[in-house]
């Protein structure tokens, strides 16, 4: 017992300590909070602004967050209807692009058949016409397998939507539910010396959250200006919208502007738009210029970790949680950095 009261009394043991608790903690527990953490967060963030409109419009709380949460509602519904436009807008671009490689691939087709009825000295249009026969059968057979394949796929989507209908459902009742006790529970659990430690703790990250927020929509910004600005001088189709894609994709490592511009400037030159992949290849080493030069500006010592340790917590958490891991990545970090920063041992002591 006295070896692991040494240990204990150790800061790297503590700091390990602290990093296993706080993964372990977010791969096991996580999942068992279902919703109610988010409410939880949710209320907390808007918990002072709920209770300042009560105080100066005498509105019950409950009212105001049902107010707040239709009114968020109608703005989420407004961004996947205009969403749902431009997905169609290139969908149909999509179309005519398929439709021309059709034609091409067609076209080299035909013109080969030709040519090897030619060689082999065959009735003009018997090749043909077997291939043509031949494709049509894989093609029946081909329908079959994938039209059994879609009737799993939508079922399988009509479970997540069910899901994610439930998970929201729970979110909602568990947003008024917390706003209503959050007085109550506040008060209860006051003075706790762990509740206060946690209450710093929060507070400390909800201010590097906010940094952290702040720095990557104005990154966000200015990269998606610029590639607005590069792809209409290309002559590209709707360039604010993919400029604006190009932007958000910028945000995640590993991906970037390229998975955007690249694909871009070759499908141009298929249109004669000689221009739009140097431009492109052009635009995508611009951007990550802008980031890498805007990012510790923003940033820096503010949140008083290194970029690189950022990165790698991006890494670890797509590791651990997939596609959440980009956000439960950096929050692991900083919730590991704030709790180490709570008890460990000063070094004057």
């Amino acid at each position: 017992m006295d070896f692991l009261f040494g240990l204990w009394n150790k800061n790297w043991v503590r700091l390990l300590v602290v990093t296993f608790l706080v993964i372990a903690g977010f791969k096991v527990l996580l999942p068992f909070a279902g919703p109610f953490f988010p409410a939880f967060l949710v209320v907390c963030c808007l918990q002072p602004l709920f209770t300042c409109l009560h105080k100066k419009t005498g509105i019950p709380k409950g009212i105001l967050v049902a107010g707040t949460l239709v009114l968020f509602t109608l703005f989420l519904g407004l961004l996947l209807w205009l969403a749902w436009i431009s997905v169609g807008g290139i969908l149909e671009e999509a179309g005519e692009l398929l439709v021309f490689f059709g034609d091409r691939l067609a076209m080299f087709f035909y013109e080969g058949i030709d040519y090897l009825e030619m060689k082999l000295h065959l009735k003009d249009g018997v090749l043909a016409s077997q291939m043509t026969e031949s494709m049509n059968r894989l093609l029946q057979d081909a329908g079959l397998v994938v039209g059994e394949r879609a009737v799993g796929i939508s079922y399988s989507y009509v479970e997540k939507l069910i899901s994610v209908i439930i998970y929201i459902t729970f979110l909602v009742i568990g947003i008024l539910l917390l706003v209503r006790d959050y007085d109550g529970i506040i008060r209860y659990l006051s003075g706790q010396k762990w509740f206060d430690m946690f209450r710093r703790i929060g507070r400390r990250l909800f201010s590097l959250g906010k940094v952290y927020l702040r720095a990557q929509f104005i990154i966000l910004g200015c990269i998606s200006a610029l590639c607005i600005a590069g792809l209409w001088v290309c002559g590209i189709k709707n360039p604010i919208l993919w400029g604006l894609i190009a932007g958000i994709l910028d945000i995640f490592p590993f991906i970037g502007t390229g998975m955007v511009l690249i694909p871009l400037g070759l499908v141009a030159i298929f249109f004669g738009n000689y221009w739009a992949l140097p431009m492109g290849i052009l635009l995508y080493a611009a951007t990550t210029f802008l980031r890498h030069l805007l990012e510790p500006k923003l940033v820096g010592d503010k949140l008083d970790i290194y970029p690189v340790l950022l990165l790698f917590s991006v890494f670890i958490g797509i590791s651990l949680f997939k596609i959440g891991g980009i956000f439960l990545g950096p929050v692991c970090l900083f919730l590991i950095k704030e709790i180490y920063r709570e008890v460990k041992i000063p070094e004057n002591v």
